[in-house]
């Protein structure tokens, strides 16, 4: 199915529309006086430039080349829980849930970030478990160089690889034979590395634009979140090698058109209304104007409307409330997955009183997601969490099973 799936619907005929069609001009161009273009990470249109090139924009070629990131993606997963889960047959399960998740198997025939992604995460969780079994330094730098292309990929994959640095440095300190100095120096290194290759994405910015942005896309998303509104228009300033323009972006999040709790209720979130903005990149710096702030009820209210969309929300382009295929309409079923899963992590690890790994960094990573105060959630940005929640749940059943076969 992950093989056929892409040549059936190809990424380059199917659905070619708002984000796909951007992340596709935004490749075949990237040198092109376009904000987005200019901000948007950097893996991701390297990426897809290097296909578009190889293939000639060949239909069955890129359809190859998507169906090959679809069929490794489960794999990778594969060789991280076959390290992280007690028993090869707990991680043999995981691979098969993950090779049936009908919206990951849907997403290789968009052009989305979520496409490289996705293999990306399963990649680096499989590197960094390495380091922890059998540690070399050539190990940790292919870790940390794996990282560093994942965090350049989405920014939603930043707070992942914290979580995950942070145990792996605890661990392997732990582990070092005192004196820890050489393990010590070697993760700063490996460390510096990453946040180098982290800087990629901000360093390209900065060269086209002369401003210094960490997180590209936060102040955009920012005005978003914080203005209450179903969509705003952002009208962007900026000087871009000599020349200065004036563009448009529309922020519209698809999910807000689709009812999370549906076919039960129809309830909708309560942003309403448009929102007209302006941030001037011109003196090396972000100016938003007029002023956008939200007071605490309504973040509140903005952060529980954002927890219902996280687990709830519709995966888009794969589904919506009008699902075109069987695996769309599987993939909008499957949404009502993961709130169950979260709960049960969480009894479970109080019933077992301890977590492994797996279910820590899990719920470490769903907690920064519920928290942050910047994006509107969407369905699609659950994605990278749905992987390790489902390693999480493997492991999180196995240590209860064992803790009541002691009992």
């Amino acid at each position: 199915m992950r093989a056929v799936y892409p040549f059936t619907n190809n990424p380059l005929s199917y659905q070619m529309i708002s984000d796909p069609s951007r992340h596709f001009s935004n490749a075949l161009d990237p040198n092109a006086h376009n904000i987005m273009s200019i901000i948007d990470p950097a893996a991701y249109q390297t990426w897809l430039l290097i296909i578009m090139n190889a293939s000639g924009k060949n239909e069955l070629l890129t359809a190859a080349a998507a169906a090959l990131l679809s069929i490794l993606t489960p794999f990778f997963y594969y060789r991280w829980m076959r390290l992280c889960l007690p028993l090869e047959k707990h991680a043999l399960i995981g691979f098969a849930i993950i090779s049936w998740l009908p919206g990951w198997i849907c997403y290789s025939s968009y052009f989305m970030q979520e496409t490289l992604l996705l293999p990306l995460i399963g990649l680096s969780l499989w590197m960094t478990w390495r380091c922890t079994h059998t540690y070399t330094i050539w190990r940790l730098l292919l870790a940390a160089l794996v990282w560093g292309i994942t965090v350049n990929t989405k920014a939603s994959a930043l707070p992942l690889f914290f979580i995950v640095w942070i145990w792996l440095c605890w661990k392997l300190i732990k582990k070092a034979a005192p004196p820890r100095a050489k393990t010590i120096a070697s993760l700063t290194f490996a460390t510096a590395c990453v946040l180098a290759l982290a800087m990629l994405t901000p360093l390209k910015i900065y060269q086209r634009l002369g401003v210094f942005m960490p997180a590209a896309q936060q102040t955009l998303n920012r005005i978003y979140f914080e203005s209450g509104k179903q969509k705003v228009v952002i009208n962007f300033i900026f000087t871009d090698r000599g020349a200065e323009f004036n563009q448009q972006i529309r922020c519209e999040s698809p999910s807000i058109y689709d009812p999370p709790f549906r076919p039960f209720n129809y309830w909708k979130m309560t942003r309403a209304g448009e929102g007209s903005y302006t941030i001037d990149l011109r003196n090396g710096s972000e100016v938003v104007s007029p002023a956008v702030s939200a007071s605490p009820g309504d973040r509140l209210n903005y952060s529980m409307e954002n927890a219902i969309y996280f687990f709830l929300g519709d995966t888009w382009p794969t589904d919506d409330e009008y699902p075109q295929t069987l695996l769309d309409s599987l993939t909008a079923v499957s949404r009502w997955l993961w709130a169950p899963i979260a709960v049960y992590l969480v009894v479970t690890m109080l019933f077992n009183r301890g977590a492994g790994s797996a279910t820590i960094i899990c719920l470490a990573y769903l907690l920064l997601f519920l928290c942050q105060q910047t994006i509107v959630m969407e369905g699609r940005y659950r994605m990278p969490w749905e992987g390790i929640a489902i390693a999480a749940t493997i492991e999180a059943t196995a240590n209860l099973r064992r803790r009541r076969a002691i009992t």
